[in-house]
């Protein structure tokens, strides 16, 4: 069950992202004739939480990363959509929120916005020393 209509909306699937669930499942051992990318024994989608408890988090600790949580793909990705200069009504759409004032308010928050804030520092510096 979704939160609003807009949480119903089809998103579009890059080829390259496909294929490449279609091969981690080709591989799965535990992989039942289903249409869940990531079914368990008993061919059924796993619990979210424990995906989450038993894969994510534990790379996240190995790559130093820290605690992350499902919202923090999503914070990533709204980040990565404006980087990308993505219009603001289509990262609404992409993320399918009903109100555009949610993407960029509640998403709004960029969690490398310090890089950000150097590199573009240091282009204009580099511009007005002539590096």
């Amino acid at each position: 069950m979704t939160k609003t209509e807009a949480s119903e909306k089809r998103v579009p699937l890059d080829p390259d992202l496909a294929t490449a669930f279609l091969e981690w499942k080709r591989k799965a051992h535990d992989t039942a004739d289903c249409d869940d990318v990531s079914a368990g024994d008993a061919g059924k989608a796993r619990w979210q939480g424990m995906v989450l408890w038993d894969y994510i988090q534990p790379a996240a600790t190995k790559a130093e990363i820290g605690q992350v949580g499902w919202d923090t793909f999503r914070h990533t990705y709204r980040a990565n959509l404006k980087r990308y200069d993505t219009s603001l009504e289509v990262q609404k759409e992409l993320m399918r929120h009903a109100n555009v004032k949610t993407t960029a308010e509640i998403y709004g928050l960029d969690p490398d916005l310090t890089s950000l804030h150097r590199e573009a520092n240091t282009g204009v510096v580099k511009l007005l020393l002539g590096a």
